[in-house]
């Protein structure tokens, strides 16, 4: 038998857990693209191990407000990786960038 810890939801819980949401909800499919199939198989199992809204309005989650504030830090870390990585996939998608043309100098 696994034994899973129980936590009572705070207000702060409620707003951490409404913090992650959002988050990944900025983190889509789009994002995603620029992540490794593998990275792309951590995010979905990163999701499914945070409570879910209904959990909290049940009062008891599995992780701890501190818990749950360092998986956004993670979560953002990831958000901030993706978005770096697009940024230069799509500047590499351009090509590179013509020689500025020479100025006449009067």
């Amino acid at each position: 038998m696994e034994w899973t810890p129980r936590h009572r939801t705070t207000n702060r819980t409620e707003t951490l857990v409404r913090k992650l949401g959002e988050l990944a909800r900025e983190i889509d499919d789009g994002l995603l693209q620029a992540a490794s199939v593998d990275a792309r198989g951590e995010w979905n199992i990163l999701c499914e191990t945070w409570p879910s809204p209904s959990e909290v309005r049940s009062g008891i989650v599995g992780m701890s407000d501190d818990e749950l504030d360092a998986l956004i830090g993670k979560v953002e870390r990831f958000k901030s990786i993706l978005t770096r990585m697009m940024t230069r996939d799509s500047i590499r998608a351009w090509g590179p960038r013509p020689a500025p043309a020479a100025r006449a100098v009067a």
